[in-house]
Parts: C-alpha cells; sequence; structure tokens
C-alpha cells in the first residue's frame, strides 16, 4: 500500500522505494526501510535488496562472530561503509510493521538469529540530514510504501523492488520489468 509522502510525520518503519527518475547508481531501483526518522535529526535507513554475496564470516572471521558466520552480508548504503552492522528485521503483529532493530551486538544478533529473527550485516546505512529526505520526497525521488505483510522478508533480494513498485501505476508496471539497461532490451 502507498502512502502519500509523508513529508510533516517520521517514516519510521515505512519504506522508501527508489522513484523511476532516481537514476543516482547507489540507489537506483532500491527499497530502503527507514528506521529511524526525526525531523530535527534526519533519517536513517538500510537498503534490503544489495546483498553482497557474502556472509558475516567472509568479512569478519573472528571467533566472536562465529556463531554469526551464516548471516548474510548486505550493502546498506553509502554511510560508514566501512563498518558492518547487525541488525534484526521482523514483522511486528501487534503493530502492523516491519521493524529493524539495528546496532546489535554480536551477542544480541546471535541470540536474535538463534530465536529464527532474520538477521542481516549490513556493511554502510543510508543517512538524511534534517529535511534532507523529505526534500527528495517532495522531488519525486522516493515511493513511500507501509508494508502490508511480512512477505517481503520472504522474497529473494532481486525481487523486491520491481514486486513492490509494480503495483504503483501502469507506468511503474511497465518499468517494473525493464532491464537495468535498456540496450539489453
Amino acid at each position: 500500500m502507498s502512502v502519500d509522502p509523508p513529508t510533516h510525520q517520521p517514516l519510521g518503519g515505512l519504506l522508501l522505494l527508489a522513484g523511476l527518475e532516481l537514476l543516482e547508481s547507489t540507489f537506483k531501483r532500491t527499497v530502503v526501510l527507514i528506521t529511524r526518522h526525526e525531523k530535527n535529526e534526519g533519517a536513517v535507513g538500510y537498503i534490503l535488496n544489495r546483498p553482497l554475496d557474502k556472509r558475516v564470516g567472509d568479512l569478519l572471521p573472528a571467533a566472536e562472530f562465529s556463531g554469526l558466520g551464516d548471516v548474510p552480508a548486505f550493502f546498506g548504503g553509502p554511510v560508514s561503509n566501512d563498518h558492518l552492522t547487525f541488525a534484526a528485521i521482523f514483522w511486528d503483529a501487534a503493530v502492523g510493521a516491519i521493524v529493524g532493530r539495528t546496532n546489535l551486538s554480536a551477542a544480541e544478533a546471535h541470540a536474535m538469529h538463534l530465536e529464527g529473527y532474520e538477521v542481516r550485516g549490513f556493511v554502510g546505512y543510508s543517512g538524511w540530514s534534517p529535511g534532507q529526505l523529505e526534500g527528495e520526497l517532495d522531488a519525486g525521488a522516493w515511493e513511500v510504501q507501509r508494508p502490508a505483510s511480512d512477505d517481503l522478508l520472504r522474497l529473494p533480494p532481486g525481487q523486491l523492488w520491481p514486486r513492490l513498485i509494480r503495483g504503483l501505476s501502469p507506468i511503474h508496471r511497465i518499468a517494473a520489468d525493464m532491464p537495468d539497461d535498456l540496450s539489453l532490451n
């Protein structure tokens, strides 16, 4: 379900779908889970559909991370991309929303992983200074969507953006099926 750009209300727990005009390579065709958004502090989120084709064990072989060795690693965004952050992403049925518990310690991430939560390692994060995200929303760079269920957590990352963007309009449906490079068409 798409929502109007809520430029004056918090976006935490909502998804940003890269708009059709957003061609910058870092965010083109991305889905970002906003985990924190406050008017005076800006916003923080993590790209959900940019897997690195690596596991945490490939990036952090130290013994303290051994219980997380099989956790998938994703590119979370261009900010602090020399750091790996653990996050648990799950559907909270009580509030009907996707929740991202971020900045977990290795012990917290391991415990949540053992409990069956979707735990991911994110290299970097996506961040916006106060007012920046609101400006991008006003410019049409992003489509805001409220997740309707936990279905999106079960989708392969490459199917996430096309699946979510497809339902917005007939133009979006066409764009969802186009290749990144139109010369390949």
